[in-house]
C-alpha cells in the first residue's frame, strides 16, 4: 500500500489499464497459439517508451517556456489558409 504514496496516479491507472488490456487479450487468444503470453512485453515496452517519450517533450516544452495553444495541423495548404483566415477572425482571450 505505501507503493501510492512513491509514484503518481498516472502510473496506477496505466498499470491497471495494461493489466485489463492484458486480460482481455489473453481471453480473446483462444486458438491456442499464446500470442497475447509472447508478445505483450514487447507491446508493454513500447508502451512505456512511448509514456518516456512523451514526458520527455513535455519536459521540452517546458523548459523552452513554451505557450499555449500548441497544436499541430495536418492539413492541406489550402484548408490551412483558410483555417488560419478563420481563426485570426475570432477573438483570443
Amino acid at each position: 500500500m505505501t507503493v501510492a504514496f512513491f509514484v503518481s496516479p498516472k502510473v496506477s491507472i496505466g498499470m491497471f489499464v495494461g493489466s485489463m488490456a492484458t486480460y482481455r487479450w489473453g481471453r480473446a487468444d483462444d486458438d491456442g497459439s499464446h500470442g497475447a503470453r509472447l508478445l505483450s512485453p514487447a507491446v508493454s515496452c513500447g508502451l512505456i517508451c512511448g509514456d518516456g517519450f512523451g514526458s520527455l517533450l513535455s519536459s521540452v516544452l517546458t523548459l523552452s517556456r513554451a505557450q499555449a495553444p500548441i497544436c499541430i495541423k495536418f492539413l492541406s495548404r489550402e484548408a490551412n489558409v483558410s483555417l488560419d483566415v478563420f481563426l485570426a477572425t475570432k477573438a483570443t482571450s
